[in-house]
């Protein structure tokens, strides 16, 4: 069943207003309500067609939520779970799907699969480069994720090769 317009904008004022509690609770400090709401807006939001972009988002949401907490080892299936999203939606040279891309890779560091880590995040800073160019701060933030595999696998210099160069490109503002 598709969405006629004003049914989607009920949907969409559900979701903005979950997003918003789960938000408020967060920066309150109570990361436990937070999930838990999260995981409300990503159960409600995965029953609706036409929410894709918003389902996304909340189960982004979600996964940060639960890195936020060092709970890794349940964010890594939701990172995944978008990324194969994100892929199959905008394709694997899309920003969006770098995103995912880092994120997924960030857990994997977090979970010591540093391989996967180190793969991942070399396919974000691919699509970063295609999409922004190679002096970004988008490029440099996946840099600096690179950078902390690197050093956790023994690659000291690498590691600092890579985050002299992000370093010169800016980090962006905020989280990403």
């Amino acid at each position: 069943m598709t969405l006629d317009k004003e049914q989607l904008d009920v949907v969409l004022a559900r979701y903005q207003a979950l997003r918003q509690e789960v938000l408020e609770l967060r920066r309150s400090g109570d990361l436990a309500g937070a999930i838990a709401k999260a995981h409300t807006a990503v159960d409600y939001m995965e029953q609706k067609q036409d929410g894709l972009a918003y389902f996304l988002t909340a189960a982004h949401d979600l996964a940060a939520l639960y890195g936020a907490i060092g709970d890794w080892k349940s964010a890594e299936p939701i990172f995944e779970k978008s990324l194969y999203v994100r892929g199959r939606v905008w394709g694997t040279d899309h920003e969006n799907t770098a995103t995912a891309s880092m994120m997924l890779g960030v857990a994997r560091y977090s979970l010591a699969k540093y391989p996967e880590a180190e793969e991942l995040l070399n396919a974000c800073i691919a699509v970063r480069r295609k999409v922004f160019g190679t002096s970004h701060p988008q490029v440099a933030l996946a840099l600096m994720n690179l950078a902390a595999v690197y050093d956790k696998t023994g690659r000291e210099d690498e590691a600092a090769t890579l985050r002299r160069d992000a370093e010169r490109m800016g980090l962006p503002d905020g989280p990403n």
